[in-house]
């Protein structure tokens, strides 16, 4: 998911692209609120802002890879088993097909 968040860093519009003449201007503003809080957003805050570019299937794989790292990450508990297991390259195909979504 870190690579998600670097991917919508590196394609969102930098300071510069904002009218600097104004530091009270709106965009200005949200930008500076995106890129300070970005780093700290939860992989399904950041499916459900790609939701509408990402198709159905895209967006269920992707849940089912946060559903498997939140499992490994907290102890692979056998009786709380994810929906499925998944294959790293699977998962590195799905988030790579995500990242590639972003607009350039």
């Amino acid at each position: 998911m870190r690579t998600l968040k670097g991917g919508l860093i590196n394609h969102s519009p930098s300071e510069n692209h904002f009218n600097q003449s104004s530091d009270s201007s709106p965009t200005l503003h949200h930008y500076q609120h995106f890129y300070g809080e970005v780093e700290y957003w939860k992989p399904y805050d950041m499916l459900e802002i790609l939701k509408a570019t990402l198709s159905e299937t895209v967006l269920g794989h992707a849940k089912q890879i946060v559903k498997y790292r939140d499992w490994v990450a907290h102890g692979k508990n056998p009786r709380k088993l994810p929906s499925a297991l998944i294959k790293p390259i699977d998962a590195y195909d799905t988030l790579n097909e995500i990242i590639n979504t972003l607009p350039d």
